[in-house]
């Protein structure tokens, strides 16, 4: 593995990480302005709330896969033994497509 590899697959691995730690503060204030707010005086609206969780969760998702892609490359995953197909893994995916390829 090359050192330009190695810099690479690091700064995969922080980035997630630094993703990942303003979103925590960010769901904790989101979830105090929701306690803090009462019937029609809420502090954060539903639906600005609704919607600021989604992003954070996109956000999540980004960063897990950040962290998983890192993982794979840095050889931390292993496969497990066993017998396995490439059809197996894929079946859903391609009974979904198999119509619009037609």
């Amino acid at each position: 593995m090359s050192e330009t590899d190695h810099y690479r697959r690091e700064s995969m691995g922080a980035f997630a990480h630094e993703i990942r730690t303003p979103l925590t503060s960010i769901r904790m204030v989101i979830e105090l302005a929701k306690r803090l707010g009462s019937g029609d005086q809420a502090v954060l609206d539903a639906e600005l709330s609704a919607m600021l969780n989604a992003s954070i969760d996109d956000l999540q998702r980004l960063a897990d896969d950040l962290q998983e892609i890192r993982a794979w490359n840095v050889g931390r995953w292993r496969w497990a033994g066993g017998r396995a197909t490439w059809q197996r893994p894929w079946r859903p995916r391609v009974s979904w497509l198999a119509p619009a390829c037609r």
